[in-house]
């Protein structure tokens, strides 16, 4: 069984539609809910104001994590985000999540793959 923890921080994304605005047509917009309960019945409080035209990852930087933004073909289409963040090490183990959020990029982030050495410690 998976244990949860007792409290979290979740950060949500919300987007509203621009009508007549094809290039940008989507405004993100980040609020942060601290999270405790469970594991059936869990209770959201605000522990943030919204924050409107920024990308949700972008509140990922405040742990230590990494975020870059890219856009592709500028003036013409939109823009997507790409983060990492490396801890550890916790006996001996590193952890790395990774993330890419498509803000408003209309031709789509394509599959893509990333490879990994392994070493190990002698």
């Amino acid at each position: 069984m998976v244990k949860l923890p007792t409290s979290a921080r979740m950060n949500t994304r919300g987007a509203s539609r621009i009508p007549g605005n094809a290039t940008c047509s989507t405004i993100s917009h980040i609020v942060s809910f601290s999270v405790s309960g469970g594991p059936t019945v869990f209770n959201f409080s605000a522990v943030s104001s919204t924050v409107r035209m920024e990308a949700a990852i972008q509140a990922w930087v405040a742990t230590g994590a990494t975020v870059q933004q890219a856009e592709p073909d500028p003036g013409n289409d939109g823009i997507f985000f790409v983060g990492y963040k490396v801890t550890g090490p916790t006996a001996g183990v590193w952890h790395y999540d990774y993330a890419v959020f498509n803000m408003n990029l209309d031709r789509a982030i394509h599959p893509s793959k990333l490879f990994f050495q392994v070493f190990r410690r002698i």
